[in-house]
């Protein structure tokens, strides 16, 4: 299917753009508008692909990205993924095309959000602010998914008249199918089994006490962001994560822990093992923490 891009005709007023050779314009104009490109502005795009669409040479189309665009923080390429940093917050963007935005942000491969959201070099911040300002509306969208546990019902909420009482859809609310894209986007990837046991014990819950996906991402979107999680140390394991329910932590709290035990008074400094134990509670069974 087609999509439509725009391009601005002051494009070819651009400093940037005005200094570029032919083959130059050519290359980034096509970087913008090929069938591959999307509203993130984030895509995967094989050199020979480039090639073959421009007729430029992929040593030169090489050359151009490497020595050219990217020294001006204008596209960046890594492992045939094309990045323009400044390509969504030029994008006037209705609802649906904000949750399709995010969506395929999600799907992008880890090591890439990583570089784009805890990195945050300079050429990023742009697009990093994009993000975060699309993920702070906190949009909710159905996720498609394939369970082997799907045939089972989910536990219905219904008032005193037999109706709704107005909380989200099963396909808003988080449910086991949905356990590998928690796992991809948590940040600390450490005992899988139990998270999953716990994942699949909340997604059982009633509908009251069970969080949508949206609040899941945005929270763990959020809370990367904070210094706590800044140092790989004091990020929680993904089931104590999930155990304590710290998807209701207020991000603006969450400090480094040393922070608490450096200002505590000498009697309160005396639990800082109960302390530290608090974000890595994992090696306990999960029945005890109940």
């Amino acid at each position: 299917m087609s999509k439509l891009r725009t391009v601005n005709t002051k494009f070819w007023d651009d400093p940037f753009i005005t200094k570029l050779k032919p083959d130059e314009k050519l290359l980034f104009l096509y970087l913008l508008t090929n069938p591959l490109t999307n509203i993130l502005g984030i895509y995967e795009i094989t050199l020979r692909r480039i090639s073959y669409d421009t007729g430029i040479k992929s040593e030169r189309v090489e050359t151009i990205l490497v020595e050219n665009f990217m020294v001006a923080k204008k596209v960046f390429w890594m492992k045939n993924y094309i990045v323009l940093p400044n390509f969504l917050k030029n994008q006037h963007l209705n609802p649906a095309m904000q949750k399709g935005a995010m969506r395929i942000f999600d799907d992008l491969p880890s090591w890439l959000k990583d570089s784009i959201l805890d990195e945050a070099p300079g050429g990023y911040q742009s697009l990093r602010d994009a993000i975060l300002n699309i993920n702070r509306i906190g949009i909710e969208y159905e996720v498609e998914y394939e369970d082997e546990d799907e045939s089972k019902p989910f536990p219905e909420e219904t008032d005193n008249s037999g109706g709704s009482r107005g909380v989200s859809t099963n396909n808003d609310l988080i449910t086991p199918g949905m356990f590998d894209k928690f796992l991809r986007m948590y940040p600390r990837k450490v005992g899988k089994g139990e998270a999953l046991t716990k994942w699949k014990t909340i997604c059982k819950r009633k509908k009251h006490e069970r969080p949508s996906w949206a609040t899941i991402r945005n929270a763990i979107f959020e809370q990367k962001q904070t210094e706590q999680w800044s140092n790989k140390e004091f990020i929680p394991y993904p089931a104590t994560w999930l155990n304590q329910r710290r998807w209701l932590n207020d991000p603006k709290t969450m400090v480094k822990p040393t922070q608490f035990n450096r200002d505590a008074p000498a009697a309160s400094r005396g639990a800082k093992k109960s302390r530290f134990d608090d974000f890595h509670s994992d090696d306990e069974p999960l029945t005890a923490r109940q």
